[in-house]
């Protein structure tokens, strides 16, 4: 996390507080990150402005569950400009659900990354990683 963001963060007590609690630990958000493919260019570039996501941090629990999944949940502080406005002061609803998104997104990326380091810290290399998880989308098929 750059100074300037922790500064600002810091800034608002109810997300310092957050940030300060020890159940959390910073963690990066892997879409925020550009890449030479240009995956995930529109959270790496084109959301990164000062009008746009501002500040995106992003925390994981600091202890991992013995579950199948080592993360249940993730905590990630926006800032945003308004740049992001339907109406005035108002995010506009498809800025909302492409948050939403990329969280559950950040949180699978994040799972499969430990697992995977888990994988590798016992020798279990070539197993293959499954993961299991819901979604609030139901695809239909057009005719």
């Amino acid at each position: 996390m750059d100074d300037a963001a922790t500064d600002h963060i810091m800034s608002l007590p109810w997300a310092s507080a957050l940030v300060a609690d020890p159940k959390w630990t910073h963690t990066r958000m892997p879409s925020r990150l550009p890449k030479p493919s240009g995956e995930d260019s529109l959270f790496a570039e084109t959301l990164s402005t000062d009008r746009t996501l501002r500040t995106c941090l992003t925390l994981r629990p600091t202890e991992e569950t013995d579950d199948k999944l080592v993360y249940r949940e993730v905590v990630v502080i926006v800032d945003l400009g308004t740049g992001l406005n339907g109406y005035p002061q108002i995010l506009h609803g498809g800025i909302a659900a492409t948050l939403l998104d990329e969280v559950c997104g950040a949180l699978i990326v994040l799972n499969m990354e430990r697992m995977s380091e888990k994988l590798r810290e016992s020798g279990a290399q070539n197993q293959v990683l499954n993961m299991n998880y819901m979604t609030a989308c139901k695809f239909t098929k057009r005719v």
